[in-house]
């Protein structure tokens, strides 16, 4: 039964599906990631592999929010919001704690 299960999940990996997502996945857009040891960034991002990489890529010093960061996230940032500048940020994704996909509009 355990060997019917493993060649089933190994026929899915190998099909053209897998394939799909994997190109889907490597579409930049716009998300706030969150990483290990507090670190939170925004920027332009895509799944390369075993990594998530940010393009104009800023660190969220400071949220700058009244109902915290998944409003920046919906609304963009505030007047009171702190966004450090920091180019091209590459993250394996074992450091990443979450993702939180940002309405592009709001973020121009």
């Amino acid at each position: 039964m355990l060997k019917q299960i493993i060649e089933s999940e190994i026929r899915k990996l190998l099909t053209s599906e897998t394939t799909e997502t994997v190109v889907a996945q490597s579409v930049s857009k716009k998300q706030i990631l969150i990483l290990q040891r507090g670190w939170i960034v925004v920027g332009d991002v895509r799944k390369e592999g075993n990594y998530f990489i940010s393009e104009n890529t800023s660190v969220i010093r400071s949220w700058g929010t009244k109902k915290g960061i998944g409003e920046i996230a919906l609304n963009g940032p505030t007047s009171t919001t702190k966004l450090d500048p920091c180019g091209v940020l590459k993250a394996h994704e074992l450091a990443t704690v979450g993702i939180i996909d940002c309405e592009e509009s709001k973020w121009k």
